[in-house]
């Protein structure tokens, strides 16, 4: 039978078949009454790391965006564990939190990462990452990055009139003199046909390839000038 002294104090238990004093609650219980019964583990997406817990409230909840997946009687903080969609780099105490996953990473909750661009190329920047370039036909969104935005990082196609032909790319240009690009995506400019011409760049559309003059044709494709 337990011990009379578990009567009389909270966060206290015997367990053992003959009691001749109670101890307290292991981490990750708690007892709130003054009974006989055992301690009661603390419930899912919470933890106690110290013992002898005299309450529900002495179990101390998960921060946003973290759970324990269900497991009761947690003793640790790092039983807290990032929901999906969230990643976390920085963990050496209770207070880090789950960052957001950008559009431009996959995330598991844990510090773990892959790219939704492949050779896009990330760097862990205190408790975020960070996306520093994009492959050939992308440019980073936003160019500036603090934790107000880390969770809007991504990988844009070039606009209409832009590209970005290096291998690793920031920014996109506008289309030179010549060339033009109708569509938002990853692919070059176009040379503007031949007995057309673009004096100036940024071409959006075919049509911003100016034809020759009646009875007079260009020497190819791709044409900056009318003198062409």
């Amino acid at each position: 039978m337990y011990a009379d002294t578990c009567t009389h104090v909270q966060g206290e238990e015997c367990v053992t078949a003959s009691c001749t004093s109670c101890t307290p609650c292991a981490p990750g219980l708690y007892k709130a009454a003054v009974s006989t019964e055992a301690c009661e583990t603390c419930p899912k997406d919470t933890y106690r790391e110290t013992p002898g817990a005299t309450e529900l409230a002495n179990c101390v909840g998960c921060l946003a965006k973290s759970s324990t997946n269900g497991a009761v009687g947690q003793t640790s903080w790092s039983a807290c564990v990032c929901d999906p969609d969230y990643y976390r780099i920085v963990a050496d105490d209770a207070t880090d939190g789950c960052m957001a996953c950008p559009p431009g990473l996959k995330c598991d909750g844990t510090s773990t990462v892959q790219p939704v661009v492949p050779s896009s190329s990330w760097e862990q920047d205190g408790a975020i990452y960070r996306l520093q370039s994009c492959p050939s036909g992308y440019y980073v969104f936003p160019d500036s990055v603090d934790a107000s935005n880390a969770a809007l990082q991504k990988c844009e196609p070039c606009g209409k009139g832009e590209e970005c032909k290096d291998s690793s790319c920031r920014t996109c240009t506008p289309c030179a003199p010549g060339h033009f690009k109708s569509a938002v995506s990853t692919e070059s400019c176009v040379a503007c046909p031949v007995n057309t011409y673009r004096e100036s760049p940024g071409a959006t559309d075919l049509g911003d390839c100016i034809p020759c003059h009646a009875k007079s044709t260009t020497d190819g494709r791709g044409q900056s000038s009318r003198k062409a």
